[in-house]
Order: C-alpha cells, then structure tokens, then sequence
C-alpha cells in the first residue's frame, strides 16, 4: 500500500496549525478578559473547555477531508496523519519548555485518536462528491447542448 505522503504531510500541518492558532486565540482572549481571584478557576475550565471543543471540530474535519480524498487506504492515511500531528506537536511543546510527561498526556492521545477515528468514520459513511463536477454532467449530457 502506498500512502499519498503530499497529501498527508499537507493535512497534517493544517490539523497542527489550526490547533495553534486554536491555542494562541484562547490565550489572548483568556489574557484580556476581566476577572476577579474567585472566579479565575472556573474561567480557565471554560477556555480549556472551548479549547477542546474548537480543536475537536478542527481535527475531525481535517482527518475527514483526508481520508475522503484518498483513493485507497484511508484509514492508513489517518494513522500516519495522526503520528505525524502528535510528534510534530510533542516537538513544539518541548522545544517550548514543557516537561516530557506533558508533551504525552494519556488522555490527550486519547482524545485526538477519537477525533481521526471520527474523521475516518465519517469518510466511510458520509458519500463522495466529484471534484470536478461539470454542470451540464450532473444535468444528463442529453438535456444540455454544449
């Protein structure tokens, strides 16, 4: 089985990048927002919170797109993908100073392997569109004079 490497590298970066920019929107909006010492705890549940969900919603529609565009071995294409956007972002962590123990957290490994799971389920049920769909192709070529 060959893995299309372009298109994996590809999705791979876009899932990475949005979980940044995901990451870097939370903080800033986190950093200006108004609170009191009561209330910081239940206001960093809730940008974490957001967080998760917002990369979920990334994730899964990256993995998705990928693995409905590969032709065959898609759920290789998403495993690869994964391990690909896990060591990429282990790297970034460390080489921002986080601890190791952090950089592979059980249960965010958890989460992000449902999140492929999810985009591959989805390629599976969801059906393919053509990507080059002519108008008068999907009218019936009989119906329309060219």
């Amino acid at each position: 089985m060959v893995l299309d490497w372009k298109r994996v590298i590809v999705w791979s970066a876009l899932t990475l990048v949005a979980s940044q920019i995901i990451g870097v929107v939370s903080g800033f909006v986190l950093a200006n927002t108004e609170f009191d010492a009561a209330t910081i705890g239940e206001l960093v549940d809730r940008h974490r919170l957001f967080r998760r969900i917002a990369f979920g919603i990334a994730a899964v529609f990256c993995y998705w797109r990928l693995a409905a565009g590969a032709d065959r071995g898609k759920a290789m294409h998403v495993v690869a993908a994964f391990f690909l956007v896990q060591l990429a972002d282990a790297g970034i962590a460390l080489a921002l100073g986080a601890p190791l123990a952090a950089s592979f957290d059980p249960w965010s490994l958890s989460r992000s392997a449902l999140y492929a799971a999810v985009g591959y389920g989805m390629s599976r049920i969801l059906p393919q569109r053509a990507t080059r769909m002519i108008p008068y192709e999907a009218a019936g070529a009989s119906d329309v004079q060219r």
